[in-house]
């Protein structure tokens, strides 16, 4: 296991005994993980809850299959919304980050995370790396899609950049 997914999995374990339980969850980019959905781990729907997976690629046999950067309004949302080690592949961070506003649910939370540290992935053939953000590049992204609060943290060794962003009425939820 690398360093940044050792951190990864730190981070996950604690921010899912620390935040508030959710209902419904969507895992969206589940490429890289074994299994696909990895989060599940540590973020379990409550009772009678649903944990769903979303990924524009088709092969990995999410439970949707759709480009978080063309999310129509109107969609269902979900209370919880996991966005880990996705953006950094996506070109349009903004139409990305708006995404992900629309599936979170009002008074849901999002949490985004993002490698800072690391090589470009196309080393490890996969063809489309294109960003890095710092916490503050990620909460401005996120304010501007329409969260309210953000809390971003990156790790001690800046391996990776993190968020928690929520969806709150009065920041234009």
């Amino acid at each position: 296991m690398t360093p940044t997914r050792r951190v990864l999995r730190a981070k996950m374990a604690e921010l899912a005994r620390t935040l508030p339980p959710a209902r419904t969850i969507l895992e969206v980019g589940i490429a890289g993980d074994d299994p696909p959905g990895a989060n599940r781990e540590f973020f379990r729907p409550t009772e009678g809850g649903l944990y769903a997976t979303a990924d524009i690629n088709a092969d990995l046999k999410p439970d949707l299959v759709m480009d978080i950067t063309e999310v129509p309004e109107g969609l269902h949302t979900y209370d919880l919304v996991l966005c880990s080690q996705v953006l950094e592949h996506v070109w349009d961070l903004e139409a990305a980050c708006l995404g992900l506003h629309r599936l979170t649910a009002l008074g849901g939370r999002c949490i985004v995370d993002v490698p800072f540290l690391y090589p470009p992935h196309e080393d490890l053939g996969i063809p489309e790396d294109y960003w890095r953000l710092t916490p503050m590049g990620l909460t401005r992204l996120l304010h501007r899609a329409g969260f309210g609060k953000v809390e971003a943290w990156n790790d001690p060794a800046w391996l990776v950049t993190g968020a928690v962003a929520w969806k709150e009425l009065m920041h234009g939820g």
